[in-house]
């Protein structure tokens, strides 16, 4: 009996791995095919920067997107909440940029907010999980995660968000080329 657990233990955990390795894959080759000078351009043209993330997973990732822009002098306000969310909305300008993480892109009290800030004219990226949704659907500027369900032997499906820090180290990256490139104009 205990054999037969460690074998099944070790199918799960080979699993995880080749749905990691997987998803890791397909965020990459979603990010080398993406142009990114649109997204680069809004960023350098913004007066402030806020990021929303939808979860707690979603508000680590925002957190590590902020660290990956200190190093280039954009500074990146940091939005906790829905409550804090709702209170900075009326004060955006078109000249501010909001970047949202959301591992749906459907959040149901989410689609409000993005409605306000499409009418208001702010400019936002989003970064969701790679399927159509309304968040994704609602910006011109959207990127990509790619994340898959795992069954667990609790019966509760894990999903890792690593994918969602690979398209905030990528899109630091890419800022930090198109800087450098323009500063060489």
């Amino acid at each position: 009996m205990f054999l037969k657990w460690e074998d099944e233990e070790e199918e799960i955990s080979q699993s995880y791995i080749g749905t990691l390795t997987h998803d890791l894959e397909a965020t990459l080759k979603h990010l080398q095919d993406k142009n990114f000078d649109e997204i680069c351009e809004v960023i350098d043209k913004s007066d402030r920067i806020f990021v929303y993330g939808t979860g707690s997973a979603q508000l680590n990732a925002a957190h590590e997107l902020q660290r990956a822009f200190i190093v280039q002098h954009r500074y990146l306000t940091i939005i906790h909440d829905e409550t804090k969310f709702e209170v900075i909305l009326p004060d955006l300008r078109p000249t501010d940029l909001m970047i949202i993480i959301s591992l749906s892109g459907d959040t149901s009290t989410l689609i409000p907010k993005i409605q306000k800030l499409v009418a208001k004219g702010i400019p936002f990226i989003s970064i969701t999980n790679m399927k159509n949704n309304n968040l994704a659907r609602m910006t011109p500027h959207n990127l990509y995660a790619t994340t898959t369900s795992v069954p667990t032997n609790s019966g509760i499906n894990y999903t890792s968000l690593a994918s969602f820090f690979i398209v905030g180290e990528v899109l630091a990256s890419q800022y930090l080329e198109y800087k450098e490139h323009k500063r060489k104009k």
